[in-house]
């Protein structure tokens, strides 16, 4: 593969939908010959998306595409404690997600990238079926949510953060390249600041 100038990242638009958004992140790639862009669509359910809309520009030099609610061979629960350190990393990560006035710093992003999915740290079925993860969502939901339903609160938060699992993993395979955008900020902003971390290139 050619050598990546710009990495796009893109949540739920080019070049699957139409749109203004997409309109414009085709426009931007074909009036940027010069550079090479690779493209990284993220997506909630791949039953969601049809053909590929948008034909693309001799300059993108390489496609992934994720689904991040797509989840497959999901894990039998079976009684699990959890590791400590990595729960409480985790929280401390949450409750930073609920300041949106404070950014995540560099450690609590190196400390996903180390421990996220990983079965040393906090993997996917713990953060499912695990003693430590039901503390966590309890002592969270006491603080932050008594009036609401717990119910709907319990389903929200794994619905929210389990894609989280998938966005570690994709940003430790990304390919390299020089620099990253996203067009908005949401899952695909998080994940640039993670290939940000992971491969010390701009983020923008």
């Amino acid at each position: 593969m050619k050598p990546i100038d710009i990495c796009l990242l893109l949540e739920g638009t080019y070049p699957y939908v139409r749109g203004g958004v997409s309109s414009w992140v085709h426009q931007l790639i074909t009036g940027l010959p010069q550079y090479n862009f690779y493209l990284v669509f993220i997506g909630g359910c791949k039953s969601a998306y049809g053909e590929q809309y948008y034909q693309l520009p001799d300059n993108v030099v390489g496609m992934e595409k994720h689904f991040l609610m797509d989840h497959h061979g999901l894990f039998t629960p079976r009684p699990r404690r959890g590791k400590k350190t990595a729960f409480t990393m985790w929280q401390s990560v949450i409750e930073r997600f609920k300041r949106p006035e404070e950014s995540l710093s560099p450690e609590h992003l190196q400390g996903l990238l180390d421990n996220l999915g990983k079965q040393q740290g906090l993997s996917f079925s713990d953060f499912l079926y695990s003693e430590r993860s039901w503390e966590v969502i309890v002592d969270l939901y006491y603080q932050h949510a008594q009036q609401q339903s717990f119910v709907d609160y319990f389903w929200t938060f794994r619905h929210v953060y389990s894609p989280l699992f998938t966005l570690v993993k994709i940003a430790e395979n990304l390919p390299k390249a020089r620099m990253f955008h996203s067009i908005s900020t949401g899952y695909a902003g998080f994940l640039g600041a993670l290939a940000k971390q992971h491969q010390h290139a701009p983020f923008c």
